[in-house]
């Protein structure tokens, strides 16, 4: 069968990286290890899982939408149904929004003292601006639509998350992230009413930000096209925990009698079938697996 006679209208705005997966105009990529075998085309997959890690899983939420609209427009004619689903590792510590900036580094030495401050510069002249990047139109979209001037929350990764993601995403997040912990307490935020962001405030604020992603159905600003995440939550300090196989396999939270793998709780959220939301609840629940040479 040919490529024209297999694949339906090629996207808009096709995505230079994926086209390649997807084997449009280029030969296929080869895995060389133990003899060497061509990659499949990924227009023929039945399932794809966009995985990512720090500011891997922001490009996750701030991609996914745009790559399962991609693949569906490009599935194969006649191919069973393709299913697409994120994976977001340690990229959705405790939100700096509702932080107090006036203490930061970032206000004493740029002047951006508020988060609205901060996503504006982002939104306009930062990151976004200098590199262009493209952010979750629906996103866009809403704000504009709905409460225009906000647009600039769309830079802010978490508000896409918990807001515009609607293909469906697991979120992986240590509850003591020494990456992100440490970036936030090294910056200075203050946590109202109680004073200098400390590593247990982290871990407390994280854990109720997780907790509440069960809840996106109805309090998302595009809530009635998401479904409920599934959510992994230990108390662990691991940054970046996808590239490590103690991190993805052996860490695990005690659930009543039994220990509790991220991959457990991946196969009942996929199931639809048990707890899909599973947050560490104490200092002793979790057993970090955290035995990796990546230093982090």
């Amino acid at each position: 069968m040919t490529p024209a006679a297999r694949r339906v209208a090629a996207p808009r705005q096709p995505l230079g990286g994926l086209a390649t997966l997807r084997r449009d105009g280029v030969r296929a990529l080869r895995w060389e290890y133990g003899g060497g075998v061509d990659m499949p085309d990924l227009d023929e997959a039945t399932e794809v899982i966009l995985a990512g890690a720090s500011a891997g899983g922001g490009g996750v939420v701030r991609s996914l939408d745009r790559v399962a609209a991609t693949l569906a427009e490009t599935h194969c004619a006649g191919c069973e149904p393709l299913v697409v689903r994120g994976l977001v590792d340690s990229s959705h510590g405790a939100s700096t929004e509702a932080l107090d900036w006036s203490t930061t580094v970032q206000c004493t030495e740029t002047g951006l003292c508020s988060y609205e401050a901060q996503m504006q510069q982002e939104f306009t002249t930062g990151g976004h601006g200098i590199w262009g990047a493209r952010m979750d139109q629906s996103c866009l979209d809403w704000h504009a639509e709905n409460a225009p001037g906000t647009e600039y929350q769309c830079a802010d990764v978490g508000h896409v998350l918990e807001n515009h993601v609607t293909t469906p995403f697991f979120v992986r997040q240590g509850l003591t992230d020494s990456l992100l912990s440490g970036n936030m307490i090294e910056a200075m935020f203050t946590v109202p009413g109680e004073g200098p962001i400390t590593l247990q405030s982290f871990a407390r604020l994280t854990r109720n930000q997780l907790l509440a992603l069960a809840d996106l159905p109805t309090t998302a600003e595009e809530g009635a096209l998401i479904s409920a995440p599934g959510v992994f939550g230990p108390k662990c300090s691991k940054h970046e925990t996808l590239r490590c196989d103690a991190s993805s396999f052996d860490t695990s939270i005690q659930v009543a009698d039994a220990e509790v793998t991220m991959l457990d709780v991946w196969s009942r959220w996929v199931a639809g079938n048990g707890t899909a939301s599973v947050v560490s609840s104490s200092m002793g629940d979790s057993t970090c697996a955290d035995d990796c040479s990546d230093g982090l």
